[in-house]
């Protein structure tokens, strides 16, 4: 009985020993995960030779339309158009320090190139933004606000270009095409915009003041207070009562005028010797 009962011993022992739960201690492939982790933003790289090619913002051509179309482009194809757009946010650096130091340095990068590629007008006024996405918005609320009085500078310009016998013509015709890219690269008016257009450049002779106070008013407009047509007319009808006024009182001054004179000639006739002696001769 006694070796029978050591086998199943054996038996039981070797039955425990292929059911022994794992190790509290499993391998964890921890280190691996955090090498795997790679940077979300990467640097880019912009080429002072492709900048040149861009032409300077320049408040006082009214080329907004063009210069921002080029630069938008441009900073798309470097992989830097999102960050104009705010499309990219900053990365927390306590989670991926590399790509938010990446961030910072790309933001401040096309930051530089806005810079040195627009007026000293425009650096003046940008001084001390520091994010790429409210630069550019502050660049094109600038630029956008001129956007009617532009206009009407450059149709009356346009408008006053003549083929000259004594100038080669071609000249004309490129002097021409220039101005009508820069009209329509400040965007094509909408019918409010267009009646604005046409009424301010209608004041240009005779009510020179009047236009410079509306175009301030436009220049000071916000989507929220827009200054438009309706506006135009309410000040043109002050204007207007001033004009008949004027009228009135150079009617008056010319009546009073008239019936002086009258009166004069009456008195000279009276005092007139010869014109008294011929009443006495009658």
């Amino acid at each position: 009985m006694a070796p029978t009962t050591h086998t199943r011993s054996k038996s039981s022992s070797t039955k425990s020993t292929s059911l022994s739960p794992p190790s509290a201690n499993p391998v964890i492939p921890a280190i691996t995960t955090m090498t795997s982790i790679q940077a979300t933003v990467s640097a880019i790289t912009l080429s002072q030779t492709d900048l040149d090619m861009i032409e300077m913002l320049d408040r006082s051509k009214n080329n907004w339309g063009m210069w921002s179309d080029c630069m938008q482009n441009y900073l798309l194809l470097k992989h830097g158009g999102g960050y104009i757009l705010g499309l990219i946010t900053r990365p927390d650096p306590s989670l991926d320090p590399v790509s938010a130091r990446h961030w910072d340095l790309n933001n401040l990068c096309i930051i530089a190139a806005l810079h040195t590629h627009s007026s000293s007008e425009d650096n003046e006024f940008l001084h001390g933004h520091t994010n790429t996405y409210l630069t550019w918005n502050t660049l094109k609320t600038r630029h956008k606000k001129v956007g009617p009085i532009a206009q009407i500078l450059l149709i009356q310009q346009t408008l006053a270009v003549r083929y000259r016998r004594s100038e080669r013509l071609s000249s004309m015709s490129t002097q021409l095409s220039d101005l009508i890219r820069c009209i329509y690269a400040i965007g094509i008016p909408k019918e409010e915009d267009f009646l604005t257009i046409m009424m301010l450049n209608a004041m240009a002779e005779d009510l020179p003041h009047v236009q410079n106070h509306i175009a301030d008013a436009l220049a000071t407009s916000t989507s929220a207070t827009t200054y438009g047509p309706s506006n135009i007319c309410s000040r043109l009808d002050v204007k207007q009562q001033l004009i008949d006024t004027e009228t009135s009182k150079s009617g008056d001054i010319t009546m009073a005028a008239t019936k002086g004179t009258t009166s004069q000639n009456r008195s000279d006739r009276c005092r007139d010797p010869s014109l008294y002696g011929r009443v006495q001769t009658i």
